[in-house]
């Protein structure tokens, strides 16, 4: 009897556990500020998310972009993932602070579409900062990518600081915008 139900347990457990979310979480180094990459073991549309001591900072919002080289935003798949640790220090002569001690940590994605097409997606997350980049290698003898899908999602009922597009380059105005 209890042979029975272990094989069912595991039966069951072995269907729905490919359904369920790959998720890879990354913290600041005073572990305040997490960033969480989400993508279904399946395969399908890639998110991240950010808390920052305890308080939703952006929803789940998709990674991802449609190129004229392929669709990197649906039927993703993981290709595995790498996280190291970031500690530099430089200077800079034309800011308040002249010698800037650099901390965060990065997390390395690997993705591969529904054709077998790569993308990489490196986050960096430091104690007051999340950025994050793309990396496509040349596929096809193609270079050039125009991209088309890109978005966030602040939550309601909270507040963050940006700047209009067309002032982007004045780093002295910052606008704050109840959502």
């Amino acid at each position: 009897m209890i042979k029975r139900r272990f094989i069912g347990l595991a039966l069951l457990a072995g269907s729905v556990l490919p359904l369920l979310a790959q998720d890879v979480t990354i913290d600041s180094p005073d572990e305040k500020l997490k960033l969480t990459v989400s993508c279904p073991a399946g395969g399908g549309s890639v998110s991240y998310s950010i808390v920052y001591d305890g308080r939703q900072m952006l929803e789940s919002s998709p990674l991802g972009m449609e190129t004229n080289i392929g669709n990197f935003s649906d039927g993703m798949k993981w290709s595995g993932h790498d996280v190291r640790k970031i500690d530099t220090v430089y200077n800079q002569s034309r800011i308040k602070t002249s010698r800037v001690h650099y901390q965060a940590n990065e997390l390395a994605c690997e993705f591969a579409s529904a054709e077998g097409q790569k993308i990489g997606v490196t986050f960096r997350v430091g104690n007051n900062d999340v950025a994050f980049r793309y990396t496509l290698p040349r596929q096809n003898g193609k270079g050039s990518v125009v991209v088309n899908k890109d978005r966030f999602s602040f939550p309601a009922t909270d507040y963050h600081f940006s700047l209009p597009p067309e002032r982007c380059h004045d780093r002295l105005e910052t606008n704050q915008t109840q959502l």
